[in-house]
């Protein structure tokens, strides 16, 4: 099996499959916007300099910071991961 995220492919090999969909319901319980800001730094901070790639990381931090679903979109993850945690699935804490 094969979980396809733009960018990203892991081949879920016998035993496996569990740890590829772990990593992508983890993912999905970001703030999507974060996601998005992120994946874009990490693109466009490629083959830049530390002072660069610095201000590349601010800018797309910035964004997220300002962006109208934030609130939200922590609310939530938080949720998510007490729901995790209460399931045993996750430790409450970071992600």
């Amino acid at each position: 099996m094969t979980v396809r995220m733009p960018a990203l492919s892991l081949a879920a090999v016998p035993g496996k499959r569990a740890a590829a969909v772990d990593l992508a319901a983890t993912i999905a319980a970001y703030p999507w916007t974060c996601v998005v800001e992120d994946r874009a730094s990490t693109y466009e901070g490629l083959g830049l300099g530390v002072e660069e790639g610095l201000a590349n990381e601010d800018r797309h931090g910035i964004a997220t910071l300002e962006s109208g679903d934030l609130v939200e979109g922590l609310e939530h993850f938080a949720r998510n991961q007490a729901d995790r945690a209460a399931r045993g699935e996750r430790a409450t804490g970071a992600p």
